[in-house]
């Protein structure tokens, strides 16, 4: 089964001191219920120039292209934000480069999905809940795990546009590389 197919994501954030305060590249795994790896999350190219500005409460303001890639690195979604003063939209495109929709934040309980031409499929809280924060051991590393409840039997373009929202959602609600527990504002966490 692969990220597009399971109802329950785990997405595993670092966690440390360090890696909460300095983290200037996003990067996630994603496994099942059962703990096998379906996907990682990292930006295509690290952000360059932009480096400090990531330490900084600015991090969401910097532009952000996400790679889903499968545990063999086949690249399963890409997921975007541009430069924006707060939230921003977020686009999602299949590997083909073909856009599947986009995501926009209006509040924790407003997350718009929407297909390429910009008509709202839903709100993200009728398809899905996300559950955050539960500090763990990976190995020797400390990582954050937050878990996405996908509504069983849900279609394409839906299913995908909520799971990349669950994947890169520091970027969707305007954090940016910061990851903070506690911080939740997705409906039912």
């Amino acid at each position: 089964m692969g990220v597009l197919q399971a109802d329950t994501l785990v997405i595993e954030h670092p966690w440390g001191f360090g890696k909460v305060l300095l983290r200037t590249r996003y990067e996630v795994t994603v496994r099942d219920e059962r703990d096998a790896l379906l996907a990682t999350v990292a930006e295509r190219s690290g952000p360059g120039a932009l480096k400090l500005v990531r330490m900084t409460q600015l991090s969401a303001s910097t532009p952000y292209e996400l790679v889903v890639a499968d545990p063999g690195g086949a690249a399963v979604l890409s997921i975007a934000k541009g430069f924006s003063l707060g939230k921003g939209e977020m686009r999602v495109v299949d590997p083909t480069g073909s856009p599947i929709g986009s995501v926009r934040y209006h509040g924790p309980r407003d997350i718009r999905l929407s297909d390429p031409a910009g008509r709202v499929l839903c709100v993200l809280d009728d398809v899905a809940r996300l559950e955050f924060g539960v500090l763990a051991k990976r190995g020797r590393d400390k990582i954050r795990r937050d878990t996405l409840r996908l509504s069983p039997g849900l279609a394409h373009p839906v299913r995908a546009l909520a799971v990349a929202t669950g994947l890169a959602f520091e970027i969707v609600r305007g954090n940016g590389t910061s990851t903070g527990p506690g911080e939740s504002s997705f409906p039912g966490a």
